[in-house]
């Protein structure tokens, strides 16, 4: 066994990346709570069953996502596999990387 056996292995994301993705969908919670519950609309309702359809369906789904993708960086390659209903995996090679962004 040797140092690099333990790093060839596919890895998930931090699992802060989903603390990250309720982050960026804090808009779309904060606009049906503003006009459900500040505004008092009289379709007051439609809001309060749109912010109950993102909690029992959106953050599932974020949570699914993260858990199925898992990814592996090797010495001649990049490979990522994703999906929640159809698995894909995708090879890249390391010559082929133009772009880090972190």
């Amino acid at each position: 066994m040797t140092i690099y056996d333990d790093f060839y292995q596919f890895r998930r994301l931090h699992p802060l990346t989903l603390l990250y993705s309720l982050i960026r969908n804090l808009p779309y919670i904060g606009l049906t709570l503003y006009f459900a519950f500040v505004q008092k609309q009289t379709e007051e309702l439609i809001y309060v069953l749109l912010f109950i359809l993102f909690a029992m369906i959106i953050i599932p789904g974020h949570i699914l996502r993260w858990y199925y993708f898992s990814f592996m960086i090797s010495e001649s390659e990049i490979i990522i596999k994703s999906g929640v209903f159809s698995r894909k995996q995708r090879n890249i090679p390391i010559e082929r990387v133009q772009n880090v962004n972190v």
